[in-house]
Protein backbone atom coordinates (compact mmCIF):
# COMPACT_ATOMS: atom_id res chain seq x y z
CA UNK A 1 0.00 0.00 0.00
CA UNK A 2 2.78 2.81 0.94
CA UNK A 3 4.64 2.48 -2.49
CA UNK A 4 1.51 2.33 -4.06
CA UNK A 5 0.57 5.98 -2.60
CA UNK A 6 4.69 7.22 -2.90
CA UNK A 7 3.95 5.65 -6.45
CA UNK A 8 0.58 7.92 -7.09
CA UNK A 9 2.34 10.99 -5.09
CA UNK A 10 5.17 10.82 -7.72
CA UNK A 11 3.32 10.74 -10.48
CA UNK A 12 1.18 13.55 -9.21
CA UNK A 13 4.05 15.48 -8.75
CA UNK A 14 5.69 14.55 -11.94
CA UNK A 15 2.80 15.48 -14.08
CA UNK A 16 2.68 18.61 -12.54
CA UNK A 17 5.82 20.02 -13.50
CA UNK A 18 5.36 20.39 -17.47
CA UNK A 19 2.30 22.51 -16.14
CA UNK A 20 2.35 26.47 -14.59
CA UNK A 21 -1.07 25.08 -12.60
CA UNK A 22 1.25 24.62 -9.31
CA UNK A 23 0.83 21.78 -6.53
CA UNK A 24 -1.92 19.88 -6.46
CA UNK A 25 -4.64 21.12 -3.61
CA UNK A 26 -6.92 19.17 -1.61
CA UNK A 27 -9.83 20.27 0.51
CA UNK A 28 -10.94 18.30 3.75
CA UNK A 29 -14.55 17.86 3.45
CA UNK A 30 -16.43 17.29 6.74
CA UNK A 31 -19.47 15.51 6.47
CA UNK A 32 -22.71 16.53 7.88
CA UNK A 33 -24.12 14.59 10.95
CA UNK A 34 -26.69 12.31 11.13
CA UNK A 35 -28.42 13.00 14.11
CA UNK A 36 -27.90 15.48 17.11
CA UNK A 37 -26.01 15.23 20.83
CA UNK A 38 -27.62 17.30 24.01
CA UNK A 39 -25.19 19.19 25.46
CA UNK A 40 -24.94 21.41 28.59
CA UNK A 41 -23.47 24.46 27.29
CA UNK A 42 -25.45 26.67 24.60
CA UNK A 43 -22.29 28.13 23.36
CA UNK A 44 -18.51 27.13 22.81
CA UNK A 45 -15.30 28.99 22.05
CA UNK A 46 -12.74 26.80 20.65
CA UNK A 47 -9.48 28.72 21.97
CA UNK A 48 -6.77 26.38 20.49
CA UNK A 49 -6.21 23.41 18.31
CA UNK A 50 -2.82 22.17 18.18
CA UNK A 51 -1.08 19.72 16.09
CA UNK A 52 1.85 17.71 15.53
CA UNK A 53 4.78 19.44 12.90
CA UNK A 54 4.04 17.20 10.11
CA UNK A 55 0.22 17.78 10.61
CA UNK A 56 0.75 21.61 10.60
CA UNK A 57 2.44 21.53 7.36
CA UNK A 58 0.78 21.96 3.91
CA UNK A 59 1.83 19.21 2.61
CA UNK A 60 0.11 16.00 3.00
CA UNK A 61 1.84 13.64 5.23
CA UNK A 62 1.61 9.63 4.97
CA UNK A 63 3.44 7.08 7.73
CA UNK A 64 5.24 4.35 5.29
CA UNK A 65 5.07 1.00 6.81
CA UNK A 66 8.70 1.97 8.18
CA UNK A 67 6.70 4.29 10.11
CA UNK A 68 8.39 7.01 8.65
CA UNK A 69 6.61 10.25 7.41
CA UNK A 70 6.34 10.86 3.96
CA UNK A 71 5.27 13.66 1.95
CA UNK A 72 5.47 15.29 -1.66
CA UNK A 73 5.55 19.26 -2.36
CA UNK A 74 3.36 18.63 -4.95
CA UNK A 75 0.57 17.60 -3.39
CA UNK A 76 -0.49 20.26 -0.77
CA UNK A 77 -3.61 20.33 1.66
CA UNK A 78 -5.87 23.47 0.23
CA UNK A 79 -6.30 25.02 3.16
CA UNK A 80 -3.94 25.74 6.75
CA UNK A 81 -4.25 22.80 8.39
CA UNK A 82 -4.17 24.07 12.12
CA UNK A 83 -7.00 26.83 10.48
CA UNK A 84 -9.06 23.55 8.24
CA UNK A 85 -9.12 21.37 11.56
CA UNK A 86 -10.68 24.43 14.07
CA UNK A 87 -12.79 25.05 11.37
CA UNK A 88 -13.62 21.52 11.42
CA UNK A 89 -14.49 20.97 14.48
CA UNK A 90 -16.37 24.67 15.04
CA UNK A 91 -18.59 23.16 12.06
CA UNK A 92 -18.82 19.73 13.31
CA UNK A 93 -19.63 21.02 17.05
CA UNK A 94 -22.45 23.38 15.61
CA UNK A 95 -24.56 20.66 13.33
CA UNK A 96 -24.03 17.67 15.90
CA UNK A 97 -25.17 20.23 19.36
CA UNK A 98 -27.57 22.99 17.50
CA UNK A 99 -25.01 25.22 20.07
CA UNK A 100 -23.10 28.56 19.25
CA UNK A 101 -19.48 27.64 18.65
CA UNK A 102 -16.64 30.09 17.35
CA UNK A 103 -13.25 30.43 17.46
CA UNK A 104 -11.16 32.28 19.65
CA UNK A 105 -11.27 35.32 19.98
CA UNK A 106 -14.79 34.96 20.70
CA UNK A 107 -17.23 36.93 18.68
CA UNK A 108 -20.34 37.78 20.85
CA UNK A 109 -21.16 39.98 23.01
CA UNK A 110 -22.21 37.51 25.69
CA UNK A 111 -19.53 34.97 27.23
CA UNK A 112 -19.29 31.29 26.03
CA UNK A 113 -20.50 28.74 28.54
CA UNK A 114 -17.45 26.66 27.56
CA UNK A 115 -13.79 26.92 26.40
CA UNK A 116 -12.60 24.37 24.79
CA UNK A 117 -9.08 23.25 23.28
CA UNK A 118 -7.82 20.51 21.35
CA UNK A 119 -4.35 18.72 21.78
CA UNK A 120 -3.58 16.12 18.66
CA UNK A 121 -0.62 13.96 19.24
CA UNK A 122 -1.40 12.27 15.90
CA UNK A 123 -2.95 13.33 12.58
CA UNK A 124 -1.70 10.78 9.79
CA UNK A 125 -2.96 8.66 6.80
CA UNK A 126 -1.20 5.03 8.07
CA UNK A 127 -0.07 2.66 5.12
CA UNK A 128 -2.49 0.39 6.25
CA UNK A 129 -5.21 2.94 4.70
CA UNK A 130 -6.64 4.06 7.89
CA UNK A 131 -6.74 8.28 8.81
CA UNK A 132 -5.77 8.02 12.30
CA UNK A 133 -6.30 10.62 14.93
CA UNK A 134 -5.40 10.90 18.94
CA UNK A 135 -4.88 13.23 21.65
CA UNK A 136 -6.79 15.09 24.24
CA UNK A 137 -9.38 17.72 24.67
CA UNK A 138 -9.86 19.88 27.96
CA UNK A 139 -12.90 22.18 28.63
CA UNK A 140 -13.72 24.44 30.93
CA UNK A 141 -17.13 25.51 32.30
CA UNK A 142 -17.93 28.90 33.39
CA UNK A 143 -20.17 29.31 36.19
CA UNK A 144 -21.31 26.38 38.77
CA UNK A 145 -22.76 24.31 36.08
CA UNK A 146 -20.78 21.25 35.80
CA UNK A 147 -17.17 20.49 36.37
CA UNK A 148 -14.14 20.69 34.03
CA UNK A 149 -12.73 18.06 31.89
CA UNK A 150 -9.47 16.56 30.66
CA UNK A 151 -10.36 13.73 28.44
CA UNK A 152 -8.48 11.35 25.42
CA UNK A 153 -9.89 10.97 21.80
CA UNK A 154 -8.75 8.12 19.62
CA UNK A 155 -11.00 8.08 15.65
CA UNK A 156 -10.08 6.77 12.62
CA UNK A 157 -11.68 6.14 8.84
CA UNK A 158 -10.16 4.40 6.06
CA UNK A 159 -9.16 5.85 3.01
CA UNK A 160 -8.57 4.57 -0.98
CA UNK A 161 -4.81 4.06 -0.68
CA UNK A 162 -4.05 5.88 -4.06
CA UNK A 163 -7.02 7.80 -3.93
CA UNK A 164 -5.78 11.67 -2.41
CA UNK A 165 -9.53 12.94 -2.43
CA UNK A 166 -10.59 9.78 -0.55
CA UNK A 167 -8.02 10.14 2.03
CA UNK A 168 -8.88 13.69 2.11
CA UNK A 169 -12.34 12.66 2.99
CA UNK A 170 -11.05 9.66 5.63
CA UNK A 171 -9.54 13.13 7.67
CA UNK A 172 -12.68 14.99 7.41
CA UNK A 173 -14.33 11.91 8.88
CA UNK A 174 -11.75 11.50 11.83
CA UNK A 175 -12.06 15.32 12.60
CA UNK A 176 -16.17 14.94 12.96
CA UNK A 177 -15.47 11.36 14.75
CA UNK A 178 -13.18 13.79 17.05
CA UNK A 179 -16.12 16.40 17.55
CA UNK A 180 -18.41 13.57 18.54
CA UNK A 181 -16.66 12.47 21.19
CA UNK A 182 -16.05 16.23 22.58
CA UNK A 183 -20.04 16.65 22.23
CA UNK A 184 -20.61 13.12 24.01
CA UNK A 185 -18.09 13.28 26.60
CA UNK A 186 -18.18 16.38 28.14
CA UNK A 187 -19.74 19.43 26.57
Amino acid sequence: MTSRIATTLLALALAGCGSTEGPLRYEVPIPAPQERVRIAAGSVELREVTLPLYAELETIHYAAADRSLRSDTEVLWADDPVRAVARGLVESLSALTGARVAESPWPLAEQPDAELEVRFDRLVADADGIFRASGQYYIARRGADGADVARSFAASAPYAGTDLSSLAAAKGAVIAQVARQIAEGGL
